[in-house]
This record gives C-alpha cells, structure tokens and sequence, in this order.
C-alpha cells in the first residue's frame, strides 16, 4: 500500500506521480492498473489524515486483505508519520 499521513494528498500524489509514473508504462504494471481502471500509479496512493487512512485500511480488510506492505512516501517527517501510524494501527488491531 502506498501512503502518506498528510495534509496536502494531490502533493502525494504528484510525487507518486512523478516519481513512479514510468511504472504505468510497464506491460504487467498496466494491465493491473487498467484492470482496477486506474489511470496510473498516482491513483493507487492512500492519503490524508488519520481518518481516512484507517478508512482505507478497513476498506481492504473488509474485502478481504489479510496483510499489508505499507510503502510510505512523502517528506520523510511525512514517512515517519505514516509509519508511526501505521505501526499504532496494527498493535490496536493485535497485529504488532
């Protein structure tokens, strides 16, 4: 999962953007995005507070996911945030 605990979620996404936008070109790569009709990488970021990442979180769970890989991104106070986050969430849901 690619996420960011951040104020300013289209700054997130125009790094992802910007950063892994050639990822969207690979064959494999694309097919999944096209699959999940996303237009590219950026539109796979989970950003914004911590509403809305745990809503995210509960999303996937709630379609069945078991675990998550977090790939945080942003400004590393942003990153370090995320994980912090991240690692609360799981150890209030026992899985830490």
């Amino acid at each position: 999962m690619v996420a960011t605990l951040t104020r300013d979620p289209d700054a997130a996404r125009a790094y992802v953007a910007d950063a892994f936008g050639v990822a969207g070109e690979l064959p494999s790569y694309r097919r999944s995005l096209d699959f999940e009709g996303f237009a590219g990488p950026a539109d796979t970021v989970v950003a914004g507070d911590e509403a809305e990442l745990e809503k995210e979180v509960r999303r996937f769970a709630d379609a069945g996911a078991t675990e998550f890989q977090l790939c945080p991104v942003g400004p590393p106070a942003e990153r370090a945030r995320t994980v912090a986050f991240f690692a609360e969430l799981a150890r209030a849901q026992g899985r830490a």
